[in-house]
């Protein structure tokens, strides 16, 4: 389970970088009534860059987690979900350290139409639904599509059950009245 989470938070560590070389140089905007003003595209780059990172890392390393570890898949899912939602705030924490200060704390000492590099954000439910989400995709595909485990037989099968299985049982169209 630790190795599962451990994995996670590494992962978000590398994506916080990446999402910050994706997503540099930072755009400029203008500050109009001490508030930054910035195309709407170019502010949008950063969140849509989050989630586009956060769900395929979240897909690939649960795939890989899950169908390594899958004969105990209710912990693998527990781990997957808690090393996701630590991923997403590593994510989160490592590219706005990496990126410029905050913009609206720059605006508000600025003059109108100065200009003001904007900064790397991503709203909360961005976070706390992207990593997860993905994850959670990943976790389902595996467990449900590439699953390693088969039925076992159980050691104490009456021979009723034993003779199904074996393909010996017969259909008997007796009604119930």
């Amino acid at each position: 389970m630790l190795i599962v989470i451990g994995a996670f938070v590494l992962a978000g560590l590398f994506c916080g970088w990446l999402w910050h070389q994706l997503w540099a140089p930072a755009p400029e905007g203008v500050v109009y009534g001490h508030v930054p003003r910035f195309e709407d595209d170019k502010d949008f780059r950063g969140v849509g860059l989050y989630f586009l990172v956060a769900v395929v890392a979240g897909v690939l390393i649960s795939l890989v987690s899950t169908f390594v570890f899958e004969r105990d898949e209710v912990w693998t899912l527990l781990a997957v979900v808690v090393g996701s939602l630590a991923a997403g705030g590593v994510m989160l924490a490592v590219g706005k350290a990496l990126g410029p200060d905050s913009a609206a704390e720059a605006a508000r000492r600025a003059d109108d139409f100065a200009k003001v590099k904007g900064d790397l954000h991503a709203p909360w439910v961005t976070v706390l639904t992207s990593f997860p989400g993905g994850a959670a995709l990943g976790s389902v595909v595996v467990l449900t599509c590439f699953t390693r485990r088969r039925d076992r037989r159980r050691p104490h099968t009456s021979a009723a059950t034993s003779s199904v299985e074996n393909g010996e049982a017969q259909f008997d169209p007796q009604s119930n009245g």
